[in-house]
């Protein structure tokens, strides 16, 4: 972004799924592919799908992916994994050696944390390299540190409300809440993206 752009605030990530004409739907279907997560397929198309909307985000599309190029979401679900479990090595390396709880707990949060990132960083060109690329990653981070940790806090705290919030409801709109909750973190990553561009 130009040095002189406003700051993005991180609350559009909040709603701006309702200015698509077709969100139920996709939200609706979203959900039932979350349901679908406790099957390996799932979590690939699930990832896939948020990578997409992304993507249409840092290229200025805020509606919702159509849910029906499946084969492309289940592709970029599967490297962005990969390329998660090449940051696990190391971690996995260390444990073996340490065998530390704290080296698990660790490795748990770095990754959380980090996915998000990687996931915006492969959404921008669809390159598995671009989620190696540290320089841009860094930039990411450290442009606007504050704006990144509130980015990280919020987007988490979303996440995790949903998940709270959904099981209060019924058990059929729970898996809903919860990728809605997805949807907002990825859009909030997304604007730390386009936000270090």
């Amino acid at each position: 972004m130009k040095p002189n752009t406003p700051t993005p605030r991180l609350s559009n990530s909040l709603v701006f799924m309702f200015k698509d004409d077709f969100w139920f739907s996709k939200v609706f279907v979203g959900g039932l592919v979350f349901l679908l997560s406790a099957v390996l397929v799932g979590i690939f198309l699930l990832i896939g799908y948020l990578i997409e909307l992304m993507n249409g985000f840092l290229h200025d599309n805020e509606t919702l992916p159509e849910w029906r190029h499946s084969g492309r979401f289940f592709s970029h679900g599967i490297r962005l994994v990969f390329a998660l479990a090449v940051y696990a090595v190391p971690f996995a390396a260390l444990n073996v050696l340490y065998h530390s709880a704290w080296i698990i707990a660790g490795s748990i949060v770095v990754l959380l944390i980090a996915s998000p990132v990687f996931a915006a960083q492969y959404a921008f060109r669809f390159l598995l390299r671009d989620c190696f690329d540290w320089k841009s990653i860094l930039t990411l981070v450290l442009r606007t540190p504050l704006f990144f940790l509130c980015g990280v806090l919020i987007s988490y705290g979303t996440v995790a409300l949903s998940i709270s919030l959904g099981w209060m409801m019924l058990i059929i709109g729970w898996p809903f809440v919860v990728f809605w909750g997805m949807l907002v973190q990825s859009h909030m990553f997304a604007t730390l993206k386009k936000q270090s561009l």
